[in-house]
C-alpha cells in the first residue's frame, strides 16, 4: 500500500505545483495529495503501530536516529500541510494578503516532503 500510495501522493503534489497559477486545478490537486497522504498516515499507524514503535525508539539505548529523524520530517509535514490549507484558504479569499507566506511556506513543504519521500523507504 505505501509504495503505491507514496508515490501517488508526489505525483499529486508535482502536477499541483505544474499548475499553482491555475487555482481550478491546483486546489484540488493539492487537497487529493492531502487526502492519500492522510489516508497513507492512517494505514502506516494501523498497519505498523509507528507511533509506539517511534517511542520505543526514543526510550531505547539502542535508539535508530533515522527513525526518530523521519518521524520527525514527517511530523513537520503533516503540520505544512495545516498552514498550507489554512493559507491556502486566505489566497483564494484575498490573494495579496498571504501569498507570499503560502508561496514560503510551500518551499518549505516541497523540500521536507521530499525529504519524507527518500527516508520512508529506508524506515518501511
Amino acid at each position: 500500500m505505501f509504495k503505491i500510495l507514496s508515490p501517488i501522493s508526489v505525483i499529486l503534489i508535482a502536477l499541483g505545483l505544474i499548475f499553482r497559477k491555475d487555482r481550478t486545478k491546483h486546489v484540488p490537486l493539492m487537497l487529493s495529495a492531502f487526502t492519500v497522504d492522510f489516508i497513507l498516515l492512517i494505514w502506516i499507524e494501523f498497519a505498523n503501530h509507528a507511533v509506539e514503535k517511534v517511542a520505543a525508539e526514543v526510550q531505547s539505548p539502542d535508539m535508530n536516529g533515522f527513525t526518530i529523524f523521519h518521524a520527525s520530517i514527517s511530523t513537520v509535514v503533516l503540520i505544512l500541510y495545516g498552514l498550507l490549507i489554512y493559507t491556502g484558504t486566505k489566497v483564494l479569499k484575498d490573494k495579496e494578503a498571504v501569498i507570499k507566506l503560502h508561496r514560503i511556506l510551500a518551499y518549505l513543504f516541497i523540500a521536507f516532503k521530499l525529504a519524507n519521500f527518500v527516508t520512508a523507504f529506508y524506515v518501511t
